[in-house]
Protein backbone atom coordinates (compact mmCIF):
# COMPACT_ATOMS: atom_id res chain seq x y z
CA UNK A 1 0.00 0.00 0.00
CA UNK A 2 2.89 2.36 0.79
CA UNK A 3 4.40 1.82 -2.66
CA UNK A 4 1.00 2.48 -4.23
CA UNK A 5 0.87 5.81 -2.39
CA UNK A 6 4.51 6.78 -2.90
CA UNK A 7 4.83 6.91 -6.69
CA UNK A 8 2.01 9.42 -7.45
CA UNK A 9 3.06 11.64 -4.53
CA UNK A 10 6.69 11.65 -5.64
CA UNK A 11 5.79 12.37 -9.27
CA UNK A 12 3.44 15.25 -8.44
CA UNK A 13 5.88 16.78 -5.94
CA UNK A 14 8.76 16.54 -8.41
CA UNK A 15 6.73 18.15 -11.19
CA UNK A 16 5.65 20.93 -8.82
CA UNK A 17 9.27 21.50 -7.78
CA UNK A 18 10.37 21.66 -11.42
CA UNK A 19 7.66 24.19 -12.24
CA UNK A 20 8.68 26.27 -9.23
CA UNK A 21 12.29 26.27 -10.44
CA UNK A 22 11.24 27.16 -13.98
CA UNK A 23 8.88 29.99 -13.08
CA UNK A 24 10.57 31.25 -9.89
CA UNK A 25 11.44 34.67 -11.42
CA UNK A 26 7.82 35.19 -12.42
CA UNK A 27 6.53 34.03 -9.03
CA UNK A 28 8.99 36.32 -7.24
CA UNK A 29 7.92 39.22 -9.45
CA UNK A 30 4.29 38.72 -8.47
CA UNK A 31 4.93 38.25 -4.74
CA UNK A 32 7.68 40.84 -4.21
CA UNK A 33 6.65 44.28 -5.38
CA UNK A 34 9.56 46.02 -3.68
CA UNK A 35 12.74 44.50 -2.34
CA UNK A 36 15.28 41.84 -3.22
CA UNK A 37 13.64 39.80 -5.94
CA UNK A 38 16.90 38.01 -6.73
CA UNK A 39 17.02 36.73 -3.15
CA UNK A 40 13.39 35.68 -3.44
CA UNK A 41 14.24 33.64 -6.54
CA UNK A 42 17.07 31.91 -4.68
CA UNK A 43 14.77 31.16 -1.75
CA UNK A 44 12.16 29.68 -4.09
CA UNK A 45 14.89 27.46 -5.54
CA UNK A 46 15.81 26.19 -2.06
CA UNK A 47 12.22 25.48 -1.07
CA UNK A 48 11.51 23.90 -4.45
CA UNK A 49 14.47 21.57 -4.01
CA UNK A 50 13.05 20.27 -0.75
CA UNK A 51 9.42 20.06 -1.92
CA UNK A 52 9.62 16.34 -2.86
CA UNK A 53 11.38 15.66 0.45
CA UNK A 54 8.56 17.36 2.36
CA UNK A 55 5.90 15.43 0.44
CA UNK A 56 7.52 12.03 0.99
CA UNK A 57 8.18 12.85 4.65
CA UNK A 58 4.50 13.58 5.17
CA UNK A 59 3.63 10.27 3.51
CA UNK A 60 6.11 8.30 5.62
CA UNK A 61 4.90 9.79 8.89
CA UNK A 62 1.30 9.10 7.89
CA UNK A 63 2.32 5.53 7.05
CA UNK A 64 3.52 4.93 10.61
CA UNK A 65 0.06 5.87 11.88
CA UNK A 66 -1.34 2.99 9.86
CA UNK A 67 0.34 0.60 12.31
CA UNK A 68 -1.75 1.92 15.20
CA UNK A 69 0.89 4.07 16.89
CA UNK A 70 1.15 7.82 17.37
CA UNK A 71 4.70 7.75 18.78
CA UNK A 72 6.54 8.50 15.48
CA UNK A 73 4.16 11.36 14.72
CA UNK A 74 4.69 12.86 18.17
CA UNK A 75 8.44 12.30 18.44
CA UNK A 76 9.49 13.15 14.88
CA UNK A 77 6.85 15.50 13.47
CA UNK A 78 5.42 17.30 16.50
CA UNK A 79 8.55 17.59 18.67
CA UNK A 80 11.74 16.69 16.83
CA UNK A 81 11.31 18.65 13.61
CA UNK A 82 10.05 21.93 15.19
CA UNK A 83 12.72 21.78 17.91
CA UNK A 84 15.53 21.24 15.41
CA UNK A 85 14.21 24.01 13.18
CA UNK A 86 14.14 26.40 16.11
CA UNK A 87 17.71 25.54 17.15
CA UNK A 88 19.08 25.90 13.62
CA UNK A 89 17.20 29.15 12.99
CA UNK A 90 18.45 30.67 16.26
CA UNK A 91 22.03 29.72 15.37
CA UNK A 92 21.68 31.08 11.83
CA UNK A 93 20.27 34.40 13.02
CA UNK A 94 22.84 34.69 15.83
CA UNK A 95 25.67 34.20 13.33
CA UNK A 96 24.17 36.79 11.00
CA UNK A 97 23.69 34.28 8.21
CA UNK A 98 21.96 35.27 5.01
CA UNK A 99 18.55 34.32 3.74
CA UNK A 100 19.73 31.13 2.01
CA UNK A 101 21.21 29.74 5.23
CA UNK A 102 18.02 30.61 7.10
CA UNK A 103 15.99 28.80 4.45
CA UNK A 104 18.25 25.75 4.75
CA UNK A 105 17.83 25.85 8.52
CA UNK A 106 14.11 25.50 7.91
CA UNK A 107 14.32 22.73 5.31
CA UNK A 108 17.23 20.50 6.39
CA UNK A 109 15.33 19.04 9.38
CA UNK A 110 12.96 17.51 6.83
CA UNK A 111 15.79 15.31 5.54
CA UNK A 112 16.56 14.04 9.04
CA UNK A 113 12.87 13.47 9.74
CA UNK A 114 12.53 11.53 6.49
CA UNK A 115 15.47 9.27 7.35
CA UNK A 116 14.25 8.60 10.87
CA UNK A 117 10.68 8.12 9.65
CA UNK A 118 11.71 5.57 7.02
CA UNK A 119 13.70 3.58 9.58
CA UNK A 120 10.76 3.63 11.98
CA UNK A 121 8.34 2.59 9.24
CA UNK A 122 10.54 -0.37 8.26
CA UNK A 123 10.69 -1.54 11.87
CA UNK A 124 6.92 -1.36 12.17
CA UNK A 125 6.47 -3.18 8.87
CA UNK A 126 8.79 -5.99 9.95
CA UNK A 127 6.87 -6.42 13.19
CA UNK A 128 3.79 -7.52 11.23
CA UNK A 129 5.59 -9.20 8.33
CA UNK A 130 5.04 -12.74 9.59
CA UNK A 131 1.30 -12.24 9.99
CA UNK A 132 1.04 -10.66 6.54
CA UNK A 133 2.65 -13.69 4.91
CA UNK A 134 -0.20 -15.89 6.04
CA UNK A 135 -2.71 -14.08 3.85
CA UNK A 136 -2.76 -13.76 0.08
CA UNK A 137 -1.71 -10.22 -0.95
CA UNK A 138 -4.31 -8.22 -2.83
CA UNK A 139 -3.66 -7.38 -6.51
CA UNK A 140 -1.76 -4.13 -6.94
CA UNK A 141 -4.36 -2.74 -9.34
CA UNK A 142 -7.16 -3.36 -6.82
CA UNK A 143 -5.17 -1.76 -4.00
CA UNK A 144 -4.29 1.24 -6.20
CA UNK A 145 -7.93 1.78 -7.22
CA UNK A 146 -9.30 1.43 -3.70
CA UNK A 147 -6.61 3.64 -2.15
CA UNK A 148 -6.70 6.51 -4.62
CA UNK A 149 -10.48 6.50 -5.11
CA UNK A 150 -10.63 7.63 -1.48
CA UNK A 151 -7.34 9.51 -1.14
CA UNK A 152 -7.50 11.59 -4.34
CA UNK A 153 -10.51 13.56 -3.09
CA UNK A 154 -8.91 13.98 0.34
CA UNK A 155 -5.62 15.09 -1.18
CA UNK A 156 -7.24 17.70 -3.40
CA UNK A 157 -9.30 18.94 -0.47
CA UNK A 158 -6.15 19.21 1.67
CA UNK A 159 -4.49 21.23 -1.10
CA UNK A 160 -7.45 23.61 -1.18
CA UNK A 161 -7.37 23.93 2.61
CA UNK A 162 -3.71 24.94 2.40
CA UNK A 163 -4.65 27.51 -0.24
CA UNK A 164 -7.23 28.99 2.11
CA UNK A 165 -4.65 29.15 4.91
CA UNK A 166 -1.81 30.74 2.92
CA UNK A 167 -3.07 32.28 -0.31
CA UNK A 168 -4.24 35.42 1.44
CA UNK A 169 -0.77 36.01 2.91
CA UNK A 170 0.73 35.89 -0.58
CA UNK A 171 -2.04 38.07 -1.97
CA UNK A 172 -1.56 40.68 0.74
CA UNK A 173 2.12 40.83 -0.23
CA UNK A 174 1.24 41.20 -3.90
CA UNK A 175 -1.62 43.70 -3.54
CA UNK A 176 -0.59 45.63 -0.42
CA UNK A 177 3.03 45.46 0.77
CA UNK A 178 5.65 43.11 2.11
CA UNK A 179 5.32 44.60 5.59
CA UNK A 180 1.55 44.08 5.55
CA UNK A 181 2.12 40.47 4.51
CA UNK A 182 4.53 40.06 7.43
CA UNK A 183 2.00 41.44 9.90
CA UNK A 184 -0.75 39.27 8.47
CA UNK A 185 1.56 36.25 8.49
CA UNK A 186 2.19 36.82 12.21
CA UNK A 187 -1.56 36.96 12.83
CA UNK A 188 -2.12 33.71 10.95
CA UNK A 189 0.66 31.94 12.85
CA UNK A 190 -1.00 32.86 16.13
CA UNK A 191 -4.24 31.28 14.94
CA UNK A 192 -2.44 28.14 13.75
CA UNK A 193 -0.68 27.83 17.10
CA UNK A 194 -3.96 28.12 18.98
CA UNK A 195 -5.59 25.47 16.80
CA UNK A 196 -3.09 22.75 17.79
CA UNK A 197 -5.67 21.47 20.29
CA UNK A 198 -8.02 20.59 17.46
CA UNK A 199 -5.29 18.81 15.53
CA UNK A 200 -4.39 16.74 18.59
CA UNK A 201 -8.04 15.83 19.10
CA UNK A 202 -8.40 14.71 15.48
CA UNK A 203 -5.30 12.53 15.73
CA UNK A 204 -6.55 10.94 18.95
CA UNK A 205 -10.25 10.40 18.22
CA UNK A 206 -10.51 10.36 14.42
CA UNK A 207 -9.74 6.62 14.08
CA UNK A 208 -12.16 5.74 16.89
CA UNK A 209 -15.03 7.64 15.30
CA UNK A 210 -14.20 5.99 11.98
CA UNK A 211 -14.40 2.56 13.62
CA UNK A 212 -17.77 3.33 15.21
CA UNK A 213 -19.21 4.60 11.92
CA UNK A 214 -17.91 1.53 10.09
CA UNK A 215 -19.71 -0.66 12.62
CA UNK A 216 -22.91 1.33 12.21
CA UNK A 217 -22.82 2.53 15.84
CA UNK A 218 -24.06 6.04 15.09
CA UNK A 219 -25.38 6.68 18.60
CA UNK A 220 -22.02 5.95 20.14
CA UNK A 221 -20.24 7.94 17.44
CA UNK A 222 -22.54 10.88 18.18
CA UNK A 223 -21.71 10.72 21.89
CA UNK A 224 -17.97 10.61 21.22
CA UNK A 225 -18.26 13.46 18.70
CA UNK A 226 -20.27 15.68 21.04
CA UNK A 227 -18.03 14.91 24.00
CA UNK A 228 -14.91 15.67 21.99
CA UNK A 229 -16.44 18.92 20.73
CA UNK A 230 -17.39 19.97 24.25
CA UNK A 231 -13.85 19.49 25.46
CA UNK A 232 -12.45 21.26 22.42
CA UNK A 233 -14.67 24.24 23.24
CA UNK A 234 -13.75 24.05 26.91
CA UNK A 235 -10.03 24.28 26.19
CA UNK A 236 -9.88 26.47 23.08
CA UNK A 237 -12.53 29.15 23.66
CA UNK A 238 -10.61 30.78 26.55
CA UNK A 239 -7.52 31.10 24.33
CA UNK A 240 -9.22 32.69 21.34
CA UNK A 241 -11.48 34.96 23.41
CA UNK A 242 -8.46 36.26 25.31
CA UNK A 243 -6.52 36.77 22.08
CA UNK A 244 -9.46 38.65 20.54
CA UNK A 245 -9.92 40.95 23.53
CA UNK A 246 -6.22 41.63 24.08
CA UNK A 247 -5.12 41.48 20.43
CA UNK A 248 -2.77 44.53 20.64
CA UNK A 249 -1.01 43.04 23.67
CA UNK A 250 -0.55 39.66 22.03
CA UNK A 251 0.84 41.16 18.81
CA UNK A 252 3.47 43.15 20.70
CA UNK A 253 5.44 39.94 21.13
CA UNK A 254 6.44 40.29 17.45
CA UNK A 255 7.77 43.82 17.92
CA UNK A 256 6.71 47.35 17.11
CA UNK A 257 4.42 47.90 14.17
CA UNK A 258 2.67 44.54 14.42
CA UNK A 259 -0.22 46.07 16.37
CA UNK A 260 -1.50 47.15 12.96
CA UNK A 261 -2.89 43.62 12.69
CA UNK A 262 -5.09 43.87 15.79
CA UNK A 263 -8.39 44.18 13.89
CA UNK A 264 -7.45 41.26 11.66
CA UNK A 265 -6.55 39.16 14.69
CA UNK A 266 -9.89 39.93 16.35
CA UNK A 267 -11.85 38.98 13.22
CA UNK A 268 -10.02 35.69 12.66
CA UNK A 269 -10.06 34.75 16.36
CA UNK A 270 -13.84 35.13 16.50
CA UNK A 271 -14.26 33.14 13.28
CA UNK A 272 -12.05 30.40 14.73
CA UNK A 273 -14.57 29.99 17.54
CA UNK A 274 -16.93 28.61 14.88
CA UNK A 275 -14.20 26.19 13.81
CA UNK A 276 -13.76 24.98 17.37
CA UNK A 277 -17.51 24.80 18.06
CA UNK A 278 -18.07 22.36 15.19
CA UNK A 279 -15.40 19.97 16.45
CA UNK A 280 -13.63 17.58 14.06
CA UNK A 281 -16.51 17.86 11.60
CA UNK A 282 -14.40 17.52 8.45
CA UNK A 283 -12.83 14.37 9.85
CA UNK A 284 -16.30 12.97 10.56
CA UNK A 285 -17.34 13.65 6.97
CA UNK A 286 -14.25 11.97 5.53
CA UNK A 287 -14.38 9.02 7.93
CA UNK A 288 -17.99 8.46 6.88
CA UNK A 289 -16.80 7.92 3.31
CA UNK A 290 -17.85 11.32 1.98
CA UNK A 291 -14.44 12.56 0.83
CA UNK A 292 -15.96 13.89 -2.41
CA UNK A 293 -18.29 16.08 -0.35
CA UNK A 294 -15.30 17.35 1.58
CA UNK A 295 -13.62 18.25 -1.71
CA UNK A 296 -16.71 20.17 -2.82
CA UNK A 297 -16.80 22.07 0.48
CA UNK A 298 -13.12 22.95 0.15
CA UNK A 299 -13.67 24.17 -3.41
CA UNK A 300 -16.49 26.46 -2.30
CA UNK A 301 -14.37 27.77 0.57
CA UNK A 302 -11.29 28.52 -1.52
CA UNK A 303 -13.38 30.15 -4.26
CA UNK A 304 -14.94 32.50 -1.70
CA UNK A 305 -11.53 33.16 -0.17
CA UNK A 306 -9.86 34.09 -3.45
CA UNK A 307 -12.78 36.21 -4.67
CA UNK A 308 -13.12 38.13 -1.40
CA UNK A 309 -9.35 38.67 -1.15
CA UNK A 310 -9.20 40.11 -4.65
CA UNK A 311 -12.06 42.48 -3.84
CA UNK A 312 -11.22 43.44 -0.24
CA UNK A 313 -7.41 43.45 0.06
CA UNK A 314 -6.73 46.39 -2.33
CA UNK A 315 -9.17 48.54 -0.37
CA UNK A 316 -8.89 47.31 3.23
CA UNK A 317 -5.48 45.61 3.34
CA UNK A 318 -4.98 42.94 5.99
CA UNK A 319 -8.41 43.64 7.50
CA UNK A 320 -9.96 42.70 4.17
CA UNK A 321 -7.85 39.54 4.06
CA UNK A 322 -9.02 38.69 7.57
CA UNK A 323 -12.66 39.10 6.53
CA UNK A 324 -12.08 36.80 3.55
CA UNK A 325 -10.43 34.17 5.71
CA UNK A 326 -13.15 34.45 8.37
CA UNK A 327 -15.87 33.84 5.78
CA UNK A 328 -13.92 30.83 4.49
CA UNK A 329 -13.57 29.41 8.00
CA UNK A 330 -17.29 29.73 8.71
CA UNK A 331 -18.35 28.22 5.37
CA UNK A 332 -15.72 25.48 5.59
CA UNK A 333 -17.17 24.33 8.92
CA UNK A 334 -20.90 24.97 8.62
CA UNK A 335 -21.29 23.16 5.28
CA UNK A 336 -20.10 19.79 6.66
CA UNK A 337 -22.14 20.31 9.84
CA UNK A 338 -25.30 20.60 7.73
CA UNK A 339 -24.26 17.59 5.65
CA UNK A 340 -23.53 15.18 8.49
CA UNK A 341 -26.62 16.37 10.36
CA UNK A 342 -28.86 15.85 7.34
CA UNK A 343 -27.43 12.61 5.96
CA UNK A 344 -25.76 10.92 8.95
CA UNK A 345 -27.88 12.24 11.82
CA UNK A 346 -24.75 13.46 13.61
CA UNK A 347 -24.17 16.91 15.06
CA UNK A 348 -21.74 18.43 17.58
CA UNK A 349 -24.27 20.31 19.71
CA UNK A 350 -25.10 18.92 23.13
CA UNK A 351 -25.63 20.31 26.61
CA UNK A 352 -21.93 20.01 27.43
CA UNK A 353 -20.76 21.97 24.39
CA UNK A 354 -23.38 24.70 24.83
CA UNK A 355 -22.61 24.99 28.55
CA UNK A 356 -18.87 25.15 27.88
CA UNK A 357 -19.32 27.88 25.27
CA UNK A 358 -21.55 29.90 27.59
CA UNK A 359 -19.14 29.54 30.51
CA UNK A 360 -16.18 30.59 28.36
CA UNK A 361 -18.11 33.59 27.04
CA UNK A 362 -18.94 34.65 30.58
CA UNK A 363 -15.65 33.93 32.32
CA UNK A 364 -13.24 35.02 29.60
CA UNK A 365 -15.43 37.19 27.37
CA UNK A 366 -17.29 39.38 29.85
CA UNK A 367 -14.53 39.41 32.47
CA UNK A 368 -11.93 40.15 29.81
CA UNK A 369 -13.94 43.04 28.39
CA UNK A 370 -14.49 44.44 31.89
CA UNK A 371 -10.77 44.30 32.71
CA UNK A 372 -9.85 45.86 29.36
CA UNK A 373 -12.34 48.71 29.81
CA UNK A 374 -10.92 49.40 33.27
CA UNK A 375 -7.17 48.95 32.72
CA UNK A 376 -6.65 48.92 28.97
CA UNK A 377 -4.60 46.42 26.97
CA UNK A 378 -1.42 46.35 29.03
CA UNK A 379 0.34 43.08 29.81
CA UNK A 380 -0.67 43.43 33.46
CA UNK A 381 -4.33 43.76 32.45
CA UNK A 382 -4.07 40.63 30.30
CA UNK A 383 -2.53 38.66 33.18
CA UNK A 384 -5.16 39.84 35.67
CA UNK A 385 -7.94 39.01 33.24
CA UNK A 386 -6.62 35.55 32.37
CA UNK A 387 -5.89 34.51 35.96
CA UNK A 388 -9.24 35.67 37.34
CA UNK A 389 -11.14 34.19 34.41
CA UNK A 390 -9.30 30.88 34.76
CA UNK A 391 -10.21 30.60 38.44
CA UNK A 392 -13.88 31.14 37.63
CA UNK A 393 -13.66 28.71 34.75
CA UNK A 394 -12.11 25.96 36.84
CA UNK A 395 -14.97 26.38 39.27
CA UNK A 396 -17.45 25.84 36.45
CA UNK A 397 -15.59 22.80 35.10
CA UNK A 398 -15.45 21.19 38.54
CA UNK A 399 -19.10 21.86 39.31
CA UNK A 400 -20.25 20.40 35.98
CA UNK A 401 -17.61 17.67 35.62
CA UNK A 402 -20.33 15.02 35.27
CA UNK A 403 -22.27 16.91 32.61
CA UNK A 404 -19.02 17.61 30.75
CA UNK A 405 -18.50 13.83 30.48
CA UNK A 406 -14.91 13.72 31.65
CA UNK A 407 -15.22 10.06 32.76
CA UNK A 408 -16.75 9.18 29.38
CA UNK A 409 -13.95 10.90 27.48
CA UNK A 410 -11.34 9.01 29.48
CA UNK A 411 -13.12 5.69 28.92
CA UNK A 412 -13.38 6.23 25.16
CA UNK A 413 -9.66 6.96 24.96
CA UNK A 414 -8.92 3.80 26.95
CA UNK A 415 -11.26 1.87 24.62
CA UNK A 416 -9.31 2.99 21.56
CA UNK A 417 -5.98 2.14 23.19
CA UNK A 418 -7.21 -1.38 23.99
CA UNK A 419 -8.63 -1.83 20.49
CA UNK A 420 -5.36 -0.76 18.90
CA UNK A 421 -3.43 -3.08 21.20
CA UNK A 422 -5.68 -6.03 20.28
CA UNK A 423 -5.38 -5.24 16.58
CA UNK A 424 -1.58 -5.34 16.61
CA UNK A 425 -1.04 -8.00 19.27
Amino acid sequence: CFAVALLPVLVVATVAAALLFLFSPDVAGVLIRKGERDLAVDLLHVFGLFLPVAAVTTLVIAGTRGFGTMVPVTVLDRIGQPALRTILLVIAVALGAGGIVVALSWTLPLVLELGAGLAWLLLLARSVEERSRRSEPAPVRAVFTEFWSFTAFRGLAAFLHVMVDWFDVLLVGALASGFAAGVYGAVSRLIFAGAFIQRALILALGPQISTLLARGEKDRARVVYQTATAWLILVSFPVFLTVAIFAPTVLRIFGSGFEAGRTALVIISLATLVNMATGPVTTILVMAGRSSWNLGNAAVSVTLNVALNVVLVPRYGITGAAIAWAVSIVVQNLLPVVQIWRFLDLHPFGFASIASAAAAAGCFGLVGLAVRSAWGTSLAALIVSFVSSTLLYFGFAWSFRGALSLPLLASTLRFWDRAAARQHA
